[in-house]
């Protein structure tokens, strides 16, 4: 029990499932909602395995590489869209020659999540299916000179110490059971929306640009991409 009255959705699906219930249908698109688009071309990341000794020293070697960076709680779409982009080959590492420093399986990741209570329109990433999510705050953890102790929702996540950082998303995925479903997006398209629009923004519910995704479904590519960021895509 999160409050007196409030208590965390217990299936991430049936939400998804029930919240799609309720809007009318849109003639003209292929998916009415986010809902129904995650429904029927996304899928639960549900890969409780803890991270490998080598995945985690391969995190560790991409925040040291980028210098230790700051993650503020509420910024998700910005925070995941730079770790994906420093850690691909054709990001801002590799044109830079530090190859040692790369994690190609890292993949940026749109959705919706759970932590405490309702579900949220959220971005995080994976590696090998896989989350890391560095934006939100686990149960019971203070933010390192804030003192306070559930300090999910201050601005700055301010201990940067990598293994630290790591745990956290850790106990977020394996202890505290927050839940994600989402659609894993091309880096190339992820800088195609930004140039489009100027802003950190979600891409599955681009009302910006009328709602491609919702209009035409996903492109093949993206689903081929989708599928190899976890097991078991769940269509609805």
């Amino acid at each position: 029990m999160v409050s007196g009255w409030v208590q965390k959705v217990s299936d991430l699906g049936e939400f998804l499932a029930d919240m799609g219930r309720l809007a009318p249908d849109v003639p003209e698109f292929k998916h009415s909602t986010v809902y129904a688009l995650l429904l029927a071309e996304g899928q639960e990341y549900d890969n409780h395995e803890p991270f490998t000794p080598e995945e985690r020293g391969n995190i560790h070697t991409l925040l040291e590489a980028m210098g230790r960076p700051r993650f503020k709680s509420g910024d998700c779409f910005f925070n995941a869209w730079t770790l994906a982009e420093w850690a691909s080959p054709e990001g801002i590492l590799g044109r830079r020659g530090r190859q040692n420093s790369l994690v190609p399986a890292v993949q940026y990741v749109e959705g919706y999540a759970v932590h405490s209570a309702v579900p949220v329109l959220h971005a995080w990433v994976t590696l090998n299916g896989k989350v890391l999510d560095l934006t939100w705050m686990p149960h019971g953890v203070a933010d390192e000179g804030l003192g306070s102790f559930d300090a999910r929702h201050k601005r700055h996540n301010r201990t940067y110490a990598p293994q630290r950082l790591i745990d956290r998303s850790q106990q977020l995925v394996l202890a505290d059971g927050a839940e994600y479903w989402g659609i894993a997006v091309p880096l190339s398209e992820m800088r195609r929306h930004l140039v489009s629009v100027g802003r950190y923004s979600p891409i599955i519910d681009d009302y910006a640009n009328d709602f491609p995704l919702l209009r035409s479904g996903l492109p093949a590519s993206w689903k081929r991409l989708t599928a190899t960021t976890a097991p078991d895509i769940v269509a609805g």
